[in-house]
Parts: C-alpha cells; structure tokens; sequence
C-alpha cells in the first residue's frame, strides 16, 4: 500500500501537464484545492516525526521561567493559543495554515507551473520541514515572500518580513546581509570556478570552526555559545559522505552553470542561481560538520523551487528538457519513496 506522502506527490506529477494546458480559472481551481489538502494533511497530522512531543513539551511548559523564548514571534503564537486554552493540536493547525498559506501565496506570484514548483517543495524536504522543523519553516516561508520585494529592492518591506522572520527562528539572521547580494550578477567562469572549488573543499572535510569556537567557549551551559557547541562537539563528529544527494546537487551545480546567462537574464533568475550557490556553499564549506551544514542549508532549500522550474524553461530543445524534466521527477519520486519508509515518519491524524 502507498504511503500517502506518495499519494500526493504523485498527484501533483499528474497535474504538471494539465495545468500547463488549463485556463486561468481551472488553475485558480487548482490552486485553491491543492491548498486546502496541504492546510488539512500537515494541520490534521498527529504524533510523527522527532520533533512533535518536543513541540507538545514546549506548548505545555510556556509559561514556566525556564522555558527558551530564542523566537519570540513563535512563542507568542503559542501563548495566544495558550491563554483560550486551546489544545496543542490546534497549535499544530496554526502553524500548518501560517507555511502553507505563505507556500502558495509564493507559488502563485512565481506564475510559474505550481503543480511542479509544489513537487519540488515535496521532495526537496518539504515534508520534513513541516514535520520537523515548524519556527525555520516559517522562517523560510516569509523571506521567500520578501524575495519580490528584493527583485523590486524595497527595502522598507524587504526587511519587515526577513525581521519578522528572525523572530521566529534566530538562523533567519542570514537572510538579512542578502539584500545587498542576492540580486547580484556573477560572470558565468566565477560561477564555475566556485562550484568546482566548493566541490573540492568539500572531500577534504576541513573542521575549520572547531579552534574559533574554543577560544569563544565560556563553559556555560545557557545562550547560544552553549547551543553552537552542541554542533561543533556533540554533533559535530557527524561528516557528510559520498550519497546520492550528494551527487544530485553536483548535477544541479551543473545545470545552473549551463544554464546560467538564460537564468540571470532576469532578476529572479539571478536570485534562484545565487541562492543555490549559497546553499551549495553551505554543504561544502561545512561537510565536516554534518548536522550544522544540513540544517543551515535547509535555511536556503528555496533556491530549489526556483532553480529547477526557471532551468527547465531555459532550455530551448523540446526533447532535452523533457528528459531533464524526467531525471528529476524520478528523483523526486525516490526522494519521497525514502521518507516514507523512515519508520518515525509513518502518516497518521491526530484522530488516532
């Protein structure tokens, strides 16, 4: 029997062709019902994953002293839902309409095919991050929705939104110094060159952080020092490996430098392109640190939903960017196929 993580997505695959084809109302159609199953299939979810019963702790334990308010936008969701003295499930369905509602409202300003923008969301660890990761999901979901902002460089709601998203998770910092870079056009040969230098930093696991972090390292157990050493020391032992991830985004690298004048011929082009140079960057320059570099990777996992999509239209052959298009759906499918037998994510409602 299919897990319904691969029942969705291969409905959306289903939709890709259709939806090209299909009139302004049926995508609307479209749209606002593929809307809807994410509000309901994330919302309704019940204990799966590693991270719910740390979120029920953290909903029960609000009020207390001791309780972390690193991400006080997140916190004060939660004390709202608190104080009418709603269960935790309902905190659940907040955060589930609050990303899925920013996920569409992004798609939908793209104008590009959502069926296949929402795929590679699916896969490309969407699901894990609703899952898992709610306050960087969110996070990531308002700077997605600045991105216009940045292409139109208005800084005054650039910044509101990349703020407020530093309120619900702290890592969203990063996105802040982006205004005045993401937008920026590299020649194709820098482009390259950082690729390949990145690729080969990566094979030597180089543990660069590990001197700058003990000279910082007070001993405290609180604050962010504390928090950082846990993915330098505890962590940080962890290393990324040879995989098939690995090797998928060397082939992504690939094809953004292929197709990297088409792509920068626009502004969202340029971002989508500069985007994944950064979240390539990040499994590179810290493949020593495994844990570190995935997490603050994921921070850039959104070049992905545009990277792929503007690519695809990039390349003038028919045939080539059919074929393309079917090496990543297959990927995508296994991608999907591998969540679903983690035993942890098994599907299931909260209704038992």
């Amino acid at each position: 029997m299919l897990s319904p993580y691969l029942w969705i997505m291969l409905l959306l695959v289903g939709l890709i062709y259709p939806y090209e084809k299909a009139g302004e109302r049926v995508r609307v159609v479209v749209w606002w019902g593929l809307l809807n199953l994410f509000v309901l299939f994330f919302g309704l979810r019940g204990c799966i994953g590693n991270d719910y019963p740390a979120y029920q702790q953290y909903y029960r334990d609000l009020f207390l002293p001791d309780t972390p308010h690193h991400e006080p936008a997140f916190a004060a969701l939660a004390m709202a839902l608190r104080a009418l003295h709603l269960p935790f499930q309902c905190f659940v369905f907040a955060c589930s309409c609050i990303i899925n509602v920013l996920l569409f409202r992004f798609v939908w300003q793209q104008r590009l095919n959502a069926p296949l923008v929402l795929c590679v969301f699916w896969a490309m660890s969407g699901i894990i991050n609703q899952i898992d990761f709610t306050r960087s999901t969110i996070s990531i979901m308002l700077f997605a929705n600045a991105l216009p902002y940045l292409e139109r460089r208005q800084a005054g709601r650039y910044f509101a939104l990349t703020g407020l998203a530093c309120l619900f998770h702290y890592v969203a910092v990063v996105y802040l110094p982006l205004y005045f870079l993401l937008h920026r056009r590299l020649q194709r040969q820098h482009y390259l060159t950082a690729v390949l230098l990145l690729t080969v930093m990566a094979m030597l696991h180089l543990r660069f952080l590990d001197l700058p972090f003990e000279l910082m390292d007070t001993g405290s157990e609180d604050g962010l020092i504390a928090h950082y050493r846990q993915y330098i020391t505890l962590l940080g032992g962890l290393q990324l490996g040879f995989s098939i991830a690995a090797v998928e985004r060397l082939l992504t690298a690939a094809l953004v430098v292929v197709c990297y004048d088409r792509l920068c011929d626009t502004p969202r082009g340029r971002m989508a392109a500069n985007g994944f140079l950064v979240f390539y960057l990040c499994y590179t320059l810290l493949s020593g640190y495994a844990v570190m570099a995935t997490r603050l990777a994921n921070m850039f996992v959104w070049s992905y939903w545009l990277v792929w999509p503007l690519s695809l239209l990039s390349i003038g052959q028919v045939r080539v960017r059919r074929g393309v298009l079917g090496v990543m759906l297959a990927y995508m499918l296994m991608r999907v196929w591998g969540v679903a037998h983690v035993g942890k994510m098994n599907y299931a409602t909260c209704f038992g």
